[in-house]
């Protein structure tokens, strides 16, 4: 089980009775992926002869003998390195403050580890600093971390962050150590806790001070930067000269002042230069930014028309959120300032279409404005996206026909709109010579005349008092295109058993990509070229979660609709993870009408640890295709 899994068992054994509401507020996660949890916590406690309830105006609970379930240690102690994560996490940290080579039989002596242990949680290090300019060399002297001061502290700070989990925080207000024992004592290894408390105490009177507002992630950044840059200013572990020097922020200079009083330091240039840095950031001041940012064309208007003309979908709400969102974001990147989004892995599985077109998005952006957004940045547009998708979700748009006058239209409409509130989204009401003008974009269009539209989707005819016999034809029609066997069928229509293969090679990204793309190319679905952009994609934001990757082709390149499969349970070496199944996606504008209902049902299979790992150790393409068409065994 995942986290927030976890985090819903624990609270179902404290709880008699849970609701969806409850869930929510604890994960923060959809209705949709709230039952996908609910579905995975069923089959586990299963195992311990229990049963997950759901009663409709009753809540959900659990019934059977719970004991053997709450005696389960569900819940690891995160300071005790019981599992290879943990120890490389751990073995990070050691590299990180050592001032010399570690001798790797020390390590392995050390934490009690066989020399074989050691070995695999370096290469487990070396994955977890792939996204960092940073390196693990080894020599006859033992292995050490090569990497800038500045790399450095990136590094330390994602680490505590890791410690001390997503969704802790600093407590604001802390008068001892002993309020500060809640959070990991793995952060002691980059600062004490009396330099925490110290800090804390700083930033609370900066705050006074400036009646600047932070927010509880710009907070706690701020206190990690600084806890970090004190501790490593006393062991003479300073910034070196930044690439370019911005004049200091006034905030900047009351917040030194602070500093150096509280701490009796004196702070070098650099690092009053990489503390301004966060200051810019936190104040998100548009005119103090753009003054030292080198791109142009970011007034509202412009940004609003640039995402209206690069966007497939949107509404007046994803437009002006986006807008709101991308024109500090982008000056803030141009000054090399970026934040960290904890949420990137789930976002980029639970969500693949909305960070796919996250993804085509940022390469626009990249193309207009010369700015790159990584990951992090993308995930954060995805989220923008998936909030609009799911406005969205599960209803059928549909415009109206209507001959007899907009008195009747409106009267059709309205009884519609009360029968169907939650499934069925009316965009327009139109004339027969409207519609049959203009094009037909809408799911079904429900018409009081009988009409032939060749450019619709689906047409039903009804009274315009919409009676029993209507309500049952828009009811059909409607489950016809939200069913699940439709999903399914959607998807499967891109699987073909010619672009299903099985290797056990060990190879790289490039090597899988370029040999689909061939594949694609020779069975008449691709244009040459397709694996070279698709190459250029994944080096712009990679698409690899856990032990899959899901490449996309951009449409140009594509001659007919298909989703290619690569299977190596060895492992295929991707941007520094080990990806074991890679699905190439290869869509055009063929499935437009169906790319909901594929993705939904793609996003179900991504979700589903325990099928791709079935799917990762498969050995046929008959096998494949069974537990892709819902065979989980």
């Amino acid at each position: 089980m995942n986290n927030n899994e976890i985090k819903i068992l624990n609270l179902l054994i404290q709880s008699e009775i849970i609701h969806y509401s409850d869930i929510a507020n604890l994960t923060g996660k959809s209705r949709s992926t709230v039952a996908k949890y609910l579905n995975d916590i069923s089959k586990y406690v299963a195992k311990f002869d229990v049963q997950l309830i759901k009663k409709r105006n009753v809540g959900i609970y659990l019934e059977g003998d719970l004991s053997k379930l709450s005696r389960k240690n569900h819940f690891k102690d995160k300071n005790e390195p019981e599992n290879s994560d943990q120890r490389s996490l751990n073995l990070l940290t050691d590299l990180l403050t050592a001032d010399s080579p570690v001798k790797v039989q020390t390590l392995a002596d050390k934490n009690f580890l066989s020399r074989s242990s050691i070995d695999n949680d370096i290469k487990n290090v070396k994955l977890l600093i792939s996204d960092y300019d940073a390196k693990v060399i080894t020599t006859s002297a033992g292995i050490q971390l090569k990497a800038t001061e500045r790399e450095k502290r990136k590094i330390m700070s994602q680490l505590i962050d890791l410690y001390w989990g997503a969704e802790s925080s600093i407590p604001y207000q802390v008068a001892s150590e002993e309020d500060t024992k809640k959070l990991s004592p793995k952060t002691s290894d980059f600062f004490s806790q009396k330099t925490l408390i110290k800090t804390i105490k700083a930033v609370e009177l900066f705050k006074k001070k400036t009646a600047l507002k932070l927010s509880d992630y710009e907070f706690q950044s701020l206190v990690i930067h600084i806890a970090i840059a004190i501790e490593r200013i006393k062991n003479d572990q300073v910034l070196k000269s930044a690439e370019r020097f911005l004049p200091l922020e006034e905030n900047t200079k009351v917040l030194t002042e602070i500093i150096e009083k509280e701490f009796d330091i004196k702070l070098p240039d650099d690092e009053k230069q990489y503390l301004n840095i966060h200051i810019l950031a936190a104040e998100n001041l548009l005119d103090s930014i753009n003054k030292n940012s080198s791109i142009k064309g970011l007034e509202n208007s412009e940004i609003s028309n640039f995402l209206m003309n690069n966007l497939n979908h949107f509404d007046s709400v994803l437009i002006s959120n986006l807008t709101v969102h991308l024109i500090p974001a982008l000056k803030r990147l141009s000054l090399g300032l970026t934040i960290r989004n904890p949420y990137t892995s789930e976002i980029k599985r639970y969500f693949s279409y909305s960070y796919n077109e996250a993804v085509t998005l940022g390469a626009k952006i990249k193309k207009e404005y010369g700015v790159s957004l990584n990951d992090d940045e993308l995930a954060y547009i995805a989220l923008h996206i998936e909030a609009f998708n799911e406005r969205n979700h599960h209803s059928v748009t549909a415009a109206l026909v209507c001959s007899t006058g907009l008195g009747t239209a409106r009267l059709l409409e309205q009884r519609i709109k009360r029968q169907f509130p939650d499934q069925i989204k009316i965009t327009r009401v139109v004339s027969l010579q409207e519609i049959q003008d203009s094009p037909i974009n809408e799911d079904l269009v429900i018409s009081t005349i009988n009409v032939k539209l060749p450019n619709a989707k689906h047409v039903i005819i009804v009274s315009p008092f919409l009676n029993e016999n209507g309500i049952q034809k828009i009811n059909s029609q409607i489950d016809q295109l939200l069913s699940t066997n439709t999903k399914a069928d959607a998807f499967m229509s891109l699987i073909s058993r010619n672009l299903i293969f099985i290797s056990n090679k060990n190879q790289t990204r490039d090597a899988v990509i370029n040999y689909i793309a061939e594949r694609l190319q020779k069975e008449g679905y691709a244009e040459t070229g397709i694996g070279k952009a698709a190459i250029e994609r994944e080096k712009l934001a990679s698409t690899a979660i856990h032990v899959v990757s899901t490449p996309h082709a951009p449409v140009k390149y594509v001659k007919r609709p298909a989703i290619a499969i690569y299977i190596d349970n060895k492992g295929i070496l991707w941007q520094g993870k080990n990806i074991k199944v890679v699905f190439f996606l290869a869509l055009n504008q063929e499935v437009k009408e169906n790319i909901e209902k594929i993705y939904e049902y793609f996003d179900d299979i991504l979700e589903n640890e325990h099928l791709i790992n079935q799917i990762a150790t498969s050995n046929s393409v008959e096998e494949v295709i069974e537990l892709l068409k819902g065979g989980e065994k």
